[in-house]
């Protein structure tokens, strides 16, 4: 038997490990650039999709556009469907005309390079973001991480996920993390045999970094059932502390068929009760920015408001019920005789929509950093879970009134 020298071996096994995974998606279709299919293109991630623990391969060539998909010593037949909507590349995986409609396991296993670092999720109504690892490589509580999960790689600029529909998901689902092999790992399950069983794997290129995970809701608000009517316009305020002079921007995610749509920002002082700017703008999708221009406003708590191009605005009215942000003035120079110093990352947390929330997961005891976008909270209706209002808290409030008594 021939002698492998030790170059040898370190050639081979680099050879291996500079293989480029395949996923499953790309073992059917082939591979892609990034631009032209980011799911079938290198940095994708890698994923295995099995039926009662054996592989899905496809059973022919496509016909009409559609592939199917068969299961060795196994009935159930698949078909696999391509697809691009408002750039969101969609492939759908449901049971062939002629399948038994067997209950059989589903598994996807997700491998995710170090890159995939951030996901978000509606769950309950509320969106809620959740990095795959800590910098300690600590896995984080996985309440959130289920089917419906979207996962971006901020320095390749993609955003993927699998969406489940007609069918029972798992209770939870299974997630780690390496920090030997650098890589992320979820496991998702459900069965076969439901008639309308739907699974959805997707990719694109967001258009907004901010606002990454915007277009794929926007893509699904018509037909998803679990993103209600109110949950677009989501609204942030890039910077919470204005200054009189300054140059601010508000981030506005509207819904998909708002496009055109002519509108106006409306900043109001909460502690005056009075209207101190109107920004006219159109809706842009995914994302409309808009620069507001500070005035010599008084060093106050501001609440700014959405409405329709010349609606009449009573200022001392606070609907709890429409989409608000809040920000704060502070003086151009520091005056008077007292300093109020506002806990803006409360504010952040628990703003009625929009902003940052340091709530979800920067908790300290694990050491990690980062945040998830709130999206919905109205007291009549509090899609979202445990973020409070501070309108109904009313401490800041109630001490920015007794200084502005004093």
């Amino acid at each position: 038997m021939p002698r492998l020298s030790l170059a040898g071996l370190l050639l081979g096994i680099a050879v291996v490990q500079g293989q480029v995974p395949r996923n499953f998606l790309q073992n059917i279709l082939g591979t892609k650039s990034v631009d032209e299919q980011p799911m079938l293109s290198s940095v994708a991630p890698r994923f295995g999709f099995n039926v009662a623990s054996r592989a899905v391969k496809p059973a022919g060539p496509a016909e009409g556009g559609v592939i199917s998909l068969e299961i060795d010593g196994n009935p159930v037949k698949l078909q696999l469907r391509y697809e691009r909507q408002q750039g969101i590349d969609l492939y759908r995986i449901r049971h062939a005309p002629d399948s038994p409609l067997r209950g059989e396991q589903v598994r996807v296993s997700w491998s995710f390079s170090q890159g995939y670092n951030e996901s978000i999720t509606v769950d309950a109504g509320a969106l809620q973001g959740q990095p795959l690892f800590l910098p300690n490589s600590k896995v984080p509580d996985n309440h959130f991480t289920n089917w419906g999960t979207l996962f971006y790689h901020r320095e390749a600029n993609i955003a993927v996920g699998t969406q489940l529909e007609g069918a029972e998901p798992s209770r939870h689902a299974r997630r780690g993390h390496s920090r030997f092999g650098r890589t992320s790992s979820l496991q998702l399950m459900t069965t076969t045999g439901h008639p309308e069983m739907e699974i959805v794997f997707f990719a694109y290129r967001p258009k907004d970094e901010r606002f990454w995970w915007a277009e794929w809701y926007q893509l699904r608000q018509e037909s998803d059932p679990n993103i209600p009517a109110n949950f677009f316009p989501v609204l942030s305020a890039v910077d919470m502390s204005w200054q009189p002079g300054e140059r601010q921007t508000v981030v506005i995610a509207p819904g998909a068929a708002e496009a055109g749509r002519r509108l106006e920002l409306v900043l109001i002082d909460d502690i005056g009760g009075t209207v101190m700017s109107r920004v006219p703008f159109e809706y842009e999708v995914p994302v409309t920015r808009l620069t507001v221009e500070v005035g010599e406003w008084p060093s106050s708590l501001y609440r700014a408001i959405i409405v329709a191009a010349g609606t009449d605005v009573d200022a001392s009215v606070v609907n709890q019920d429409e989409k608000l942000i809040n920000v704060f003035v502070r003086p151009r120079r520091p005056r008077g005789d007292m300093l109020f110093v506002v806990p803006t990352d409360m504010w952040w947390a628990y703003a009625t929509n929009g902003s940052h929330d340091y709530h979800g997961w920067r908790t300290g005891y694990d050491g990690s950093v980062g945040y998830s976008p709130t999206v919905m909270s109205s007291r009549r209706r509090r899609l979202n879970h445990f973020y409070y209002s501070l309108y109904d808290r009313y401490n800041d409030i109630k001490h920015f009134r007794h200084i502005d008594d004093l």
